[in-house]
Parts: structure tokens; C-alpha cells; sequence
């Protein structure tokens, strides 16, 4: 198996004709998603918090409903 490139990674959106769209964005890309800086993303991944990531030889590329669920877990509710 081959290497894949970065828009590769990107574009995978389906697998054995399923119909499941995976959305991965770039760490810049997710960061802006999130409103954070690149080195917050860096940093989490070192000491393992934040959401989870797909590393594929050099690069990490997150997939949109960890970001979601990354929201949704640091909702603060208040009645």
C-alpha cells in the first residue's frame, strides 16, 4: 500500500461503497473550527487531552464529529 498525500487523506470519504462521509480536516483546520491556536491542538496531543486524531505517517488530520463531540463535552448548562 502506498503512501497517501495529504489531499488523499482529505478526500476519503467513503469506504466498500458505504455511504459514510468522514470529514477530516488539517490540525490548522481544526483549529480555526475551534477557534484555537494551532499549538493548543500541538499541545494536547503531547500530553494526550483534547479530541481524538488520525496520525497517517506525518499527518494528523481530525475528524469533525470528535470536534463536535469536543463541544458537546464542555457545554456548561446553566439554569
Amino acid at each position: 500500500m502506498g503512501k497517501l498525500t495529504k489531499k488523499e487523506l482529505q478526500e476519503s470519504s467513503t469506504s466498500y461503497g458505504a455511504k459514510t462521509t468522514r470529514l477530516l480536516l488539517t490540525t490548522n483546520e481544526a483549529a480555526e473550527y475551534l477557534r484555537l491556536k494551532r499549538q493548543t491542538l500541538a499541545t494536547w496531543r503531547h500530553t494526550r487531552k483534547g479530541p481524538d486524531y488520525i496520525k497517517m505517517g506525518r499527518y494528523v488530520m481530525y475528524e469533525k464529529k470528535a470536534l463536535d463531540k469536543l463541544i458537546s463535552e464542555n457545554r456548561v448548562i446553566i439554569n
